[in-house]
């Protein structure tokens, strides 16, 4: 299985005009890709300083599941959306062992 997580920050002028349909967007991914068995999107609630706006958590089952949501047109539409309202961005991409015991 692999986990792909992306945090985003908002220009200041977009947070409130364009986060809920972010959050729209990037929803609207579940059931599209074969493999993609997990998506959870959330907009930050509780500010401090450390804070990102927007946090997309999805599993997959497997890397080659992943490189078909990277290539997706819907994908490749949401990027084209959130590259000119994003201030930054931070992905982490990880395999889980899933033969290991949680604890």
């Amino acid at each position: 299985m692999i986990k792909h997580i992306v945090m985003w920050t908002l220009k200041q002028e977009a947070r409130s005009t364009s986060i809920n349909q972010m959050k729209e967007m990037l929803e609207g991914m579940q059931n599209k890709v074969d493999g993609l068995t997990y998506l959870e999107v959330g907009i930050n609630s509780i500010s401090n300083d450390c804070e990102c706006d927007l946090v997309l958590y999805t599993e997959f089952q497997n890397k080659s599941s992943l490189n078909e949501y990277q290539k997706h047109p819907d994908h490749l539409l949401i990027k084209k959306f959130v590259g000119p309202i994003s201030k930054s961005r931070h992905q982490v991409d990880y395999e889980v062992n899933t033969n290991l015991r949680a604890f």
